[in-house]
């Protein structure tokens, strides 16, 4: 009696059920890595504003956010001629002094000083309120004695966005004058919201995730970056760089596969991390940009938050590369990678009992 062609058939039909079994926990093992483990709300409980003279500077991109160090452009004036700043409704201006300091040279020590609040008469600087939030700043007649370099300063300035809210100061402009005349220049400073550590109330001052995992950052609708009309997942850049012991940031951003955002809409944003993020202390930077409607004067604006975390080991690895330490893979290991494996394991004794009872039967 022949029992070698039957015997083959049940096991290529075993060895189907395991193929399967494990053809499904290679598709679901990816999807386990990227699972979200952490969620970060970015509802800061503090932002600090800032105002950015974009017309020395150029404006807030996504690629070179502030705090840089970019090449100043001098703004060309007219002595006796007029500048106006118009400040965006979150800053108020009711205390705002205002001054004009004059050097021979660029960067050269002032050699003299106008000021809206001077006690010389000579030396004091017309500043008019035009409503709307322009103010006008009259310029001194012709000085060239005093050099032709000026910085306008603008101090005194006062956040009106409410609780949470802080206002750096000063505002400067670097002008450069070229003659007399009636000119006017106007001054329609960027906006800018800085959350310096979203994670400082963290654990060590940072948000703790795994490499090999997936985050979650979302934004709801009472955020403070809502009330600046910012913090769209959709509209923003976002970058990750490894940070030193100072905690300041070195080498070049995290780069893809390691580092990627996908499911982004406009509240929502995940952040996938490679197992090739070496386990420390990270940086994650997100840039919105926004405008607001000005009417003549559209006011430009930006969100820079600051999240720092601290990545740790995506899980030890054995010479088969499964993880071996649970505390660590669980924020970013989903409960089907355990049922995956029982899949296997089901398969494997499903095939020991048939191999048996078809022995036994044939015996």
């Amino acid at each position: 009696m022949n029992v070698t062609a039957p015997g083959r058939q049940v096991l290529a039909r075993t060895a189907a059920v395991s193929l399967a079994a494990l053809t499904a926990l290679a598709v679901w093992a990816p999807a386990a890595q990227a699972a979200p483990g952490v969620t970060i709300p970015m509802d800061p409980a503090a932002v600090a504003l800032t105002l950015r003279p974009h017309e020395n500077i150029g404006r807030t991109t996504l690629e070179n956010p502030p705090p840089a160090d970019p090449a100043v452009t001098r703004m060309h004036h007219e002595w006796g001629a007029t500048s106006r700043l118009v400040l965006p409704t979150e800053i108020s201006a009711a205390a705002m002094v205002v001054s004009l300091e004059l050097s021979l040279t660029d960067g050269a020590a002032p050699t003299r000083t106008y000021a809206s609040d001077s006690a010389v008469p000579a030396d004091q600087l017309t500043v008019n309120d035009l409503g709307g939030g322009v103010y006008e700043v009259v310029m001194p007649a012709f000085d060239v004695s005093n050099g032709t370099y000026g910085r306008l300063v603008f101090a005194g300035l006062a956040s009106t966005a409410g609780a949470g809210f802080t206002y750096v100061d000063p505002l400067a402009y670097q002008l450069l004058f070229t003659g007399s005349g009636s000119i006017i220049q106007y001054h329609t400073p960027e906006l800018i919201g800085v959350v310096d550590n979203l994670c400082a109330a963290s654990a060590g001052g940072r948000c703790s995730v795994a490499a090999g995992s997936s985050f979650s950052l979302t934004v709801s609708p009472s955020s403070r970056l809502r009330t600046l009309s910012l913090g769209g997942m959709d509209s923003s850049s976002y970058s990750l760089q490894a940070l030193d012991a100072n905690g300041a940031p070195t080498g070049a951003p995290v780069a893809a596969p390691d580092f990627q955002v996908d499911g982004v809409s406009g509240d929502l944003a995940r952040v996938i991390l490679g197992a090739g993020v070496r386990p420390g202390a990270y940086r994650l930077t997100v840039v919105d940009l926004g405008q607001v409607d000005g009417g003549l004067f559209p006011q430009y604006r930006a969100a820079v938050v600051r999240i720092d975390l601290q990545v740790g080991n995506a899980g030890l690895r054995s010479n088969t590369g499964w993880g071996e330490n649970e505390e660590t893979a669980s924020a970013g290991t989903s409960p089907l990678v355990p049922i995956g494996a029982g899949m296997i394991l089901v398969a494997g004794v499903g095939t020991a009992l048939l191999l048996r009872r078809r022995t036994a039967a044939l015996d």
